[in-house]
């Protein structure tokens, strides 16, 4: 929760500092008083963020600091696709991918190629820079709903046998003592 926090307290200080020295909505750019507010403003700002980084900091515990040193991406989908009909096709298949939930730590990577003066597109998606389907179709909203579906099933089929990999390696039995 408190690495959301930080984030957080990063994102929106960053963006109060732009404006204060964009001079921000409503206010008159290029006198000088203003300037000199913005600077005070500033200053204002950068000492709270550091009394609440201060006690962000004092109120960790050693596991919550290892617990933030091994933060992973859990299902980071990206859109390479070009046109009207990829991003169809991308939100089609976002909408009903239903990973399992114990897979952790992979991406999705969603391509479009077009093909034939336009008439035809060429979908690949990667999973961790595996290529899982690789399909050319006519820019159809009934194909690009048949390529979705049959593009989450293999997705999830792949991730199954993701999951079933990393446990096997996790099991005890085929961890050795590191004696020869």
């Amino acid at each position: 929760m408190k690495k959301y926090l930080f984030l957080l307290l990063i994102v929106f200080s960053a963006s109060v500092l732009y404006a204060q020295h964009t001079g921000g909505a409503g206010k008159g750019k290029g006198t000088v008083k203003n300037k000199k507010d913005n600077v005070k403003d500033t200053l204002k700002t950068l000492k709270i963020m550091n009394s609440v980084l201060k006690s962000v900091s004092e109120g960790r515990k050693d596991s919550e600091e290892e617990e933030e040193s091994n933060i992973e991406l859990d299902g980071l989908i990206i859109d390479e696709t070009r046109t009207h009909i990829g991003r169809k096709f991308y939100n089609l298949y976002c909408r009903d991918l239903n990973p399992p939930k114990q897979v952790k730590n992979y991406t999705i990577r969603i391509k479009e190629k077009i093909l034939q003066g336009g008439s035809t597109f060429e979908f690949t998606i990667m999973l961790n820079d595996f290529v899982i389907v690789k399909e050319r179709i006519r820019p159809r909203y009934d194909m690009l709903v048949k390529l979705s579906r049959f593009a989450n099933a293999r997705t999830v089929g792949y991730l199954n046998a993701l999951d079933q990999i990393r446990r096997q390696l996790e099991n005890e039995g085929l961890s050795g003592s590191g004696i020869y």
